[in-house]
């Protein structure tokens, strides 16, 4: 249990009085992308703008909304997603589809790294600051993933990512997002370039040392850092079995104060 940011807690509170309807999630998918050092790994954080109406200033993996256009698309360049995806990502074809574009859309957005099979035309994204003109233009929607593939003959594939966790804003939050975590490994030759509007900072932590350290961390941030520190290699994050459900915190006030309960914690409503 913790206490609930104060940003969220007085539209918390009018939920639990009856006096909020709560907001529709949106889809959202996020990506702790991964590298090795000499003694375990670690993962690429960005620290949000302080002009960001939400979460300023708090450190995150690249992620976002899924959009229209991951939707729709790019099918004919994509590989046919494993079966499993659909359950570890309790969603249906459609939607993992879309849930796996935006996370290669909103990687390559935010940090300009391109979860795409490496070849002559994928490496012309690098030439002359081609890389940052076709990030602005997926920021700025002027194009989609669809449009990038086409253009420089990329094609992605689902064995870049794998589904990492699935957390759900608590009802009663003044945004809420249905959020897919996966892991990536960062691909060979890539490195991460300056970031988009949104953030501020790119730097690469040690999953225990963000976790323990007195950076600004979400909750389902904290706890996708916490497994991650358990692996010794990228690879062994990216193959590690797991059986992820859907986590979905929960606001309570305990005399005028708002938390919010995790699995686990007493008074939150057991499975089922």
């Amino acid at each position: 249990m913790i206490a609930a940011p104060a940003a969220s807690a007085a539209a918390a509170r009018r939920w639990l009085a009856g006096e909020l309807p709560a907001a529709t999630p949106r889809d959202a998918a996020s990506v702790a992308l991964v590298r090795d050092i000499e003694d375990g790994l670690e993962v690429l954080m960005l620290a949000r703008a302080p002009t960001m109406s939400f979460a300023p200033e708090v450190y995150v993996f690249p992620g976002g909304s899924v959009t229209e256009s991951d939707r729709t698309g790019p099918t004919k360049r994509l590989g046919a997603l494993p079966p499993s995806w659909h359950q570890s990502l309790d969603a249906t074809p459609g939607l993992a589809h879309a849930l796996f574009c935006a996370a290669v859309r909103e990687t390559f957005e935010e940090c300009g790294i391109l979860l795409a099979q490496a070849g002559q035309a994928a490496s012309a994204l690098d030439g002359d600051g081609v890389r940052q003109a076709e990030r602005a233009s997926l920021e700025e929607r002027r194009g989609s993933l669809a449009d990038l593939c086409d253009k420089y003959s990329i094609r992605l594939s689902p064995g870049f990512l794998a589904p990492l966790a699935h957390w759900l804003t608590p009802a009663g939050a003044p945004r809420r997002y249905d959020t897919r975590f996966f892991v990536a490994r960062l691909p060979p030759g890539q490195n991460p370039a300056l970031p988009s509007a949104e953030a501020v900072e790119i730097t690469w932590l040690a999953p225990a040392a963000a976790v323990a350290g007195e950076y600004p961390i979400l909750p389902p941030t904290r706890a996708v850092l916490s497994e991650l520190a358990t692996y010794k290699t990228a690879r062994d994050a990216m193959r590690a079995p797991r059986a992820i459900r859907r986590i979905t915190p929960k606001y309570t006030d305990i005399d005028g104060q708002i938390y919010l309960l995790f699995p686990g914690d007493e008074g939150y409503p057991p499975p089922g």
